[in-house]
């Protein structure tokens, strides 16, 4: 079963508010924010965003080489929404079968998993509205609006 109750809130935030219990956060290992290496076996539009992301983001202080992982499943996500995509344009959203009963092409089920699964990662990352107020950055310094262009420029 899962955790339960709402997500813990990041000791950086903790500590600005002065509530930091340190005795309950004493094993919490720091990272630095930075770059993780790019992964091979990304496809064309998953290698496009983690080239939109990873520096803006590790610059904002919220990657770390840590979070490569994460993020790879991100572009990955975004991989597979598109090749869904490229399945519905070419075969259309709905099928008909040999009876003649018409229904959903089984790709439109699967881009809205893979789509979901990306909100979910944009959602860890800071890259939604409601989100962002959540995420604080490994670093002291404030992002400079560049997740606010990453989002825009990101179209989910």
């Amino acid at each position: 079963m899962g955790r339960r109750g709402p997500r813990p809130t990041p000791t950086a935030e903790l500590e600005r508010r002065g509530t930091l219990k340190k005795s309950r956060r004493a094993d919490e290992p720091e990272v630095a924010a930075g770059v993780p290496p790019k992964p091979d076996g990304l496809g064309e539009h998953g290698a496009a965003l983690w080239d939109e992301l990873a520096e803006p983001l590790a610059a904002a202080g919220v990657l770390t080489p840590l979070d490569g992982k994460a993020l790879q499943l991100a572009c990955r996500d975004w991989e597979e929404y598109h090749e869904h995509l490229t399945t519905l344009d070419e075969e259309g959203r709905i099928l008909e079968s040999k009876t003649g009963s018409k229904y959903q092409h089984p790709a439109e089920g699967m881009k809205n998993r893979a789509l979901d699964r990306l909100r979910r990662w944009l959602i860890e990352f800071g890259l939604t509205p409601s989100s962002r107020s959540n995420v604080t950055a490994t670093t002291p310094q404030k992002a400079t609006g560049s997740l606010l262009k990453i989002h825009d420029e990101c179209k989910v």
